[in-house]
């Protein structure tokens, strides 16, 4: 597996690994409330030489001396000898064997510094039995060191410098270190589950391995999202420039039916009446056949959608659309198609939902009406997608995928297994229905759309034939109207450093006085509250045309400075206004 495939894991089976890491925080809670409370008395001693020194050379040799003893005596320290000593210091309770196992000795290495800690289950005892120990220590380095002569001055001493203190902090059970293990073991343990479940689990898990078992091609790759959608994908795909982990997603959503669409129209040629099925329960096949439809819509083609679910009709309570009359009452009661038929403005597609509930909807499909139905749907309808049971629970997908044109798979990744694929394969080529591929749903490590750019999405008539994968775009606008002819050159005045001269505005023409009119639009957006009725002027309108004299060669035309709304003429002396 690659490291893609191990985050996969990691990000499926996320519930999975979290829930054995609580397990074994839980286990690390229970084992710090039943652990019994210890507490830890130390003392510390320091072991020195005790030869006179002469000379330099007796100080390094008794120093040498000294530190060769401390490995000793931290050896004699946790020895029997000194548990039984202390023992029978403390009157036999607790007994030397006790003793032996609370104590620790350690020291640094090249030091001449021992340390004693003495643990036991309450301050006072600990305190007690590390005083007996330390006593019974310096005693018995006393005795051993002992030269036996008449000035009994033994060669090396161990004295406490740090006598034992009653401890106020419990030291056991070292909570940090016993919930870091906890940790550790959890991560571990839940990958593990994790990676071990993905090996044994028999299911479909890539596009391959579902194109090669089905026999056909995937279609489309629709990726999984953290909850159920409200919308269908083009409907709910963000605005451009919208960020994030959810938006990415969303618009990766949107973009796989568009490719669902565009491999289907190639796929399907000139079939209009498909039928979507499940390899079973909880595939995603209501919810695709909605986000094909409006993806169909989108492109500019009419479309109708068909629940033909009779069992346990999804579509009306979807599209929160009338439940009455639908499907059922068309095949039994003869109900007009016009009567029962509804129109989604929002997806800009008409549904036919399955109507109200009743017995025997096996035997309601199977008569001779559904033929005359969907063939009527096909002459009025760019593409008819019916929605059915799963192919595997029911008999209902292949009844009426013998009146379709052609059946869509609908496969949920990591649900639907190879044996069921193998079923509905089976069961659809028995009725001679071809399957033109398969769709899978809840995929992963599906690519983002490119360049994450919105497509705008248009309210379509229910009745346009048009197939083109884009939106028709707007007319163009109409020409600029004529520029109105130039004002008279003003005369100027005398001694005035400037004047100001104010333009009329201009009438509107009259092919752009109707508030239809693209230009009318464009100045009704961009102008001024209180400029809304003057219309915008042009450049060539706010410029005025040269005079005859102007135009001659060698004259200089005077240079003029345009406000809003005015026209600045300079002062003949040629300064410039204050």
């Amino acid at each position: 597996m690659s490291a893609r495939e191990y985050w996969t894991v990691l990000r499926e089976d996320r519930k999975l690994i979290a829930g054995v890491l609580v397990l074994c925080l839980l286990g690390a809670v229970l084992l710090d409330v039943l652990l019994p409370r210890t507490y830890t008395s130390s003392a510390v001693f320091y072991v020195a030489s005790a030869q006179p020194e002469s000379s330099s050379t007796d100080a390094y040799s008794g120093a040498q001396l000294s530190t060769e003893r401390v490995k000793s005596y931290t050896e004699l320290l946790q020895g029997p000898r000194v548990a039984r000593d202390a023992s029978l210091l403390l009157g036999g309770t607790p007994t030397a064997d006790e003793i032996q196992g609370a104590i620790t000795a350690s020291s640094v290495t090249e030091t001449v510094v021992l340390t004693l800690e003495v643990t036991e289950r309450s301050p006072d005892d600990a305190r007690l039995v590390a005083g007996a120990v330390s006593t019974a220590f310096t005693r018995l380095v006393g005795a051993i060191e002992s030269t036996g002569g008449v000035v009994n001055r033994p060669i090396a001493t161990a004295e406490v410098i740090l006598p034992p203190t009653t401890p106020d902090e419990p030291s056991g059970p070292r909570t940090t270190i016993l919930f870091a293990v906890a940790l550790l073991v959890g991560l571990v343990l839940g990958v593990g589950v994790a990676l071990a479940r993905r090996a044994l689990r028999d299911a479909v898990d890539s596009p391959d391995t579902l194109a090669e078992r089905l026999g056909a091609p995937v279609l489309g790759v629709v990726p999984a999202l953290r909850r159920a959608p409200k919308y269908p994908a083009l409907l709910a795909e963000p605005p451009t420039g919208a960020r994030g982990r959810n938006a990415r997603r969303m618009r990766a959503r949107a973009e796989s039916y568009r490719r669902a669409r565009a491999a289907l129209r190639s796929v399907a040629e000139d079939r209009r009446c498909l039928v979507l099925t499940g390899t079973g329960p909880d595939q995603g096949t209501s919810t695709a056949a909605v986000d094909l439809a409006v993806a169909f819509a989108a492109s500019g083609a009419s479309v109708l959608l068909v629940d033909a679910d009779l069992r346990s009709p999804t579509l009306a309570d979807t599209l929160a659309l009338d439940t009455h009359v639908g499907l059922r009452e068309v095949l039994e009661q003869g109900v007009a198609l016009e009567a029962a038929i509804q129109r989604w403005s929002r997806g800009s597609i008409d549904v036919l939902t399955a109507g109200a509930t009743g017995a025997r909807p096996s035997e309601v499909l199977i008569g001779g009406r559904l033929d005359s139905v969907l063939a009527t749907l096909r002459e009025r309808y760019d593409h008819v997608i019916v929605d059915t049971p799963a192919v595997t629970d029911a008999a209902d997908a292949v009844d009426v995928a013998r009146h379709a044109d052609g059946v869509v798979l609908v496969c949920r990744r990591g649900s639907t297994r190879p044996d069921d694929i193998d079923a509905a394969a089976s069961a659809l080529g028995l009725a001679g229905v071809p399957v033109l591929g398969a769709l899978l749903t809840w995929a992963t490590d599906v690519r983002d759309a490119p360049g994450g750019a919105r497509r705008t999405m248009l309210a379509l008539p229910s009745g346009s034939s048009s197939q083109s994968e884009e939106p028709t775009p707007a007319p163009a606008p109409a020409p600029a109207p004529t520029p109105a002819p130039a004002p008279r050159e003003p005369e100027p005045a005398a001694w005035s450093p400037s004047r100001t001269v104010r333009t009329r505005p201009e009438p509107m023409p009259a092919d752009e006085a109707d508030g239809d009119h693209p230009t009318a639009r464009v100045r009704a957006r961009g102008a001024a509250p209180e400029e809304s009725a003057t219309p915008k002027r042009t450049t060539a309108e706010r410029t005025p045309a040269p005079t005859p004299a102007e135009s001659q060669p060698g004259t200089t035309r005077p240079r003029r400075r345009a406000t809003r709304g005015t026209i600045t003429v300079p002062s003949p002396n040629g300064h410039r206004p204050e």
